[in-house]
């Protein structure tokens, strides 16, 4: 067991006489129903606030940047975020104003209504955290907590708490420190290292019509280099949605093992029943996410309780995983 691995542990209340006697079936019961008891543990391994902020800041800037250049090419701040919900905002900065304003126009014509009136509709998803997990019911209900994709800011409904907003901080971080371990790096530079997060929901109006995100999204550029995040058999290699989707077994932890899934993929250099360990070299690129409108480029990472050869489709407004964020931290230890 490695360091951080105690330290992931350590944070969840386990004693130090217990770390010499654990066994994997007990951390994985503490990874699924245990709660951060400790958290100066985790420090080394997240991001600081300084990280976020800088994040923040970049992304800001850019946004502005771009803001700037619409409106003097006649465009608007609508157009912007339009654009910036499938695009990275350095990639739009390449890109010339007639392509632009195509794109605007396509996504302007998928928006609108029946009767042909043009509404901008934006759905900010809401964010699954340990405060509305036992209790989440309709999509419109005031007591949820929202997490606005694509840009390390954070908007909350009336009633969100500090102990809410500080629980969605410890996820970016968590998320943040996820993602340098996956692209192999020592920090993330590009704006957006986050997209989504596990939780949030796409549109509907129920929790039967609701689809709960169950990964986290982390973005580098289009063919960064993917390594590995746990030892474990690859149980499936298939093509989905513009990439390929690789899924490892890991049999060890929990009464059920734990299966880390990684989609929208390219370049894939492993083949099901082969056995990888994490961190000894890149298996795979970052590739594209193509479905319907939607296209860009990002890889989603799942984890899934049991033996799972692909991510879960399933509608509601459960995650799978129960606290997935300790359980990759775990697992993506070194």
């Amino acid at each position: 067991m490695s360091l951080m691995q105690k330290d992931v542990l350590r944070a969840c209340g386990v004693t130090e006489d217990e770390l010499n006697t654990i066994t994997k079936r007990e951390i994985g019961d503490i990874l699924l129903f245990g709660n951060v008891v400790k958290p100066e543990y985790l420090v080394p391994y997240v991001a600081t606030k300084e990280e976020v902020k800088e994040s923040i800041d970049k992304t800001e800037k850019a946004r502005q940047e771009q803001k700037l250049r619409f409106e003097q090419n006649g465009l608007t701040l609508d157009d912007l975020d339009l654009m910036s919900e499938d695009y990275l905002f350095e990639e739009i900065a390449k890109m010339p104003i007639p392509k632009i304003q195509k794109i605007i126009k396509d996504a302007r014509s998928s928006l609108k209504t029946n009767d042909g009136d043009f509404t901008l509709q934006y759905i900010t998803p809401n964010l699954y955290t340990k405060f509305n997990k036992n209790d989440i019911g309709a999509y419109e209900s005031t007591t949820y907590l929202y997490f606005q994709r694509y840009s390390m800011n954070t908007s909350y409904a009336s009633v969100a708490t500090s102990a809410h907003i500080s629980e969605v901080s410890d996820y970016v971080s968590v998320a943040y420190g996820i993602g340098k371990r996956l692209f192999g790096v020592t920090s993330l530079t590009s704006q957006q290292y986050a997209g989504n997060l596990f939780g949030e929901l796409t549109e509907g109006s129920s929790s039967s019509t609701n689809k709960v995100h169950e990964g986290i999204d982390l973005i580098r550029y289009e063919g960064a280099p993917v390594y590995n995040l746990i030892d474990g058999d690859v149980i499936n290699v298939a093509s989905e949605l513009g990439g390929t989707t690789v899924s490892v077994y890991q049999p060890f932890y929990g009464s059920s093992g734990v299966s880390l899934i990684y989609m929208h993929l390219k370049n894939v250099n492993v083949v099901e029943g082969q056995y990888i360990y994490n961190f000894t070299s890149s298996f795979a690129q970052e590739g594209r996410y193509i479905s319907g409108s939607e296209n860009n480029t990002h890889v989603h990472v799942e984890v899934r309780n049991g033996q799972a050869e692909y991510g879960n489709s399933g509608t509601g407004e459960t995650l799978s995983s129960a606290s997935p964020y300790l359980t990759l931290l775990y697992l993506s230890a070194q």
